[in-house]
């Protein structure tokens, strides 16, 4: 915008820093925001609607459109599941430490999340069902991103990012690993672009690191790099 530009408001939630955000899926215009040890409802004015504490400091938050639901991770390896309106929907305790990643699958009630040990695992939101879990990264390398994808153009894949700048993709039904690629710095988020054409990254450095995938989503190549 123009230089000297008033940015708009600015709202202090919590004295700890952002475990993530997002927009609910049920076209309300409410943000969604996890900081100390809760998840925040927020309206297009920054006015908290409401409140929903995740028993611990919230490490990662996720948003399915699928349930319609959102879940949180806090220390300890608690998982805890609300509606999207804030209504409490459930709570697991499936990893045997802090669980740093989560990820909805986009059209079934399938979840995944990465812990501080190198685990990848994918279980059945609705009865807690584990599908399957893979030690995808290795005895405690902590799985600080995880992203997933499936449509008919790009295909159903999804790709886990860890605290040592490895990103391994692997099967949503399985967990069986399918490519990888390796970054010099420690990858902190991941994304997958529409339709599965592209694969974002960040890393410790400050960097954005982008890649075109092909229509099975495996990296083909590195687009671009800023940072």
């Amino acid at each position: 915008g123009e230089e000297g530009a008033d940015p708009g408001p600015v709202w202090t939630l919590s004295d700890t820093a952002i475990a993530g955000m997002g927009y609910t899926t049920e076209g309300t215009n409410t943000l969604l925001v996890a900081a100390g040890d809760s998840v925040y409802a927020l309206d297009q004015s920054g006015n908290v609607l409401w409140q929903v504490y995740a028993g611990g400091p919230v490490l990662d938050l996720a948003i399915g459109s699928f349930m319609n639901m959102f879940a949180a991770s806090s220390a300890g390896g608690g998982i805890t599941f609300w509606m999207q309106d804030g209504t409490l929907a459930g709570f697991a305790e499936m990893f045997g430490g802090d669980v740093l990643s989560l990820a909805f699958h986009p059209e079934s009630d399938v979840f995944f999340g990465g812990d501080v040990d190198g685990y990848v695992r994918a279980w059945e939101t609705t009865d807690g069902y584990e599908i399957w879990a893979e030690q995808t990264h290795g005895v405690g390398v902590p799985v600080r991103a995880i992203a997933v994808t499936s449509n008919e153009f790009g295909g159903s894949w999804g790709v886990s990012g860890d605290a040592n700048g490895a990103g391994i993709g692997w099967d949503l039904t399985t967990g069986l690993m399918d490519g990888g690629l390796t970054i010099v710095d420690g990858i902190t988020n991941m994304a997958i672009g529409p339709n599965g054409a592209s694969l974002f990254a960040t890393t410790d450095m400050g960097g954005l690191i982008i890649w075109n995938t092909d229509t099975e989503g495996e990296p083909l190549e590195l687009a671009n790099e800023m940072g």
